[in-house]
């Protein structure tokens, strides 16, 4: 069964059938099965199967026999229930169904090796935005730029299970031609590349990204969270209004010339709390 197959199989019929791995499994008195032995177990289902990796990982890790994790599929989040049966071989009964998102989601600084991992969420974000018809960053993302985002500890990756949801890059780096003297840009946090990937669509990851950004403005003293969007992106722009930004101005000559704040500290509350892991 494809990965596609198998996660419209969870969409139609909300969990797929129990399948059972007959794989030779170390226990410690403990009950919990070494690590290896399970794995081993999990992939010799999941992959002809075309689960993705990120399941498999969650599977992997030291789960109880008994006890269920949740991961990611591309329908969503699924959880994953394994038992062992007692025969002459251990079996691995493993069963999948849809699952909640965790009520907490993790965002913490990126690291250098996420150079590349934010900049392939940003291709996929502009050609999700092209098949919509938006001309939004329909163009190659600057590794250049996030590299020295990354290195100024201001690009962010958020998470849930170990399975990316999106990035954002947050910092006091106001663009002159859209933040005068009058604003006074020196009192505000600005958010950039904001992307939450398709995975996580539907489950307000945004809000709360933008939430944890707020929150962080407040700490450092700052009166405002900023934005500035696409200004042929109205979607976009009615997102923010929704999460309680303000429409400041538009630049015309510029692309990304929207311009939206909200108050730091105010929050939404409607996606699930973010844990912050600063550096």
């Amino acid at each position: 069964m494809s990965a596609t197959a198998w996660a419209q199989d969870i969409q139609e019929r909300g969990r797929t059938p129990s399948r059972t791995i007959a794989v030779s499994v170390e226990k410690a008195s403990s009950g919990i099965a070494t690590k290896p032995a399970l794995e081993a177990g999990i992939r010799s289902f999941a992959e002809p199967a075309g689960i993705p990796e990120g399941v498999i990982t969650c599977i992997a890790h030291g789960i109880h026999l008994g006890t269920s994790r949740t991961g990611y599929a591309e329908s969503g989040p699924v959880r994953v229930t394994v038992t062992a049966m007692p025969t002459g071989r251990n079996v691995l009964r493993t069963s999948w169904e849809r699952a909640q998102m965790s009520e907490r989601i993790t965002i913490r600084p990126a690291v250098s090796s996420d150079v590349d991992v934010i900049a392939s969420m940003w291709d996929e974000a502009s050609r999700a935005l092209a098949q919509r018809g938006i001309d939004q960053w329909q163009y190659p993302a600057s590794v250049e730029k996030i590299s020295r985002d990354v290195g100024r500890g201001t690009a962010y990756i958020v998470h849930d299970f170990g399975v990316n949801m999106g990035t954002i890059t947050v910092d006091e780096s106001a663009d002159s031609e859209f933040w005068p003297p009058e604003d006074m840009p020196a009192d505000a946090l600005y958010a950039h590349r904001v992307i939450v990937l398709p995975v996580a669509r539907g489950r307000s990851v945004g809000a709360s990204m933008l939430d944890w950004a707020s929150r962080k403005a407040q700490r450092a003293g700052k009166s405002w969270l900023r934005v500035d969007t696409w200004r042929t992106n109205a979607q976009l722009g009615h997102y923010y209004q929704r999460q309680g930004f303000t429409h400041v101005r538009t630049v015309e000559h510029r692309r990304s010339g929207a311009l939206y704040q909200r108050p730091a500290g105010v929050i939404s509350g409607t996606g699930p709390a973010c844990v912050g892991l600063e550096a």
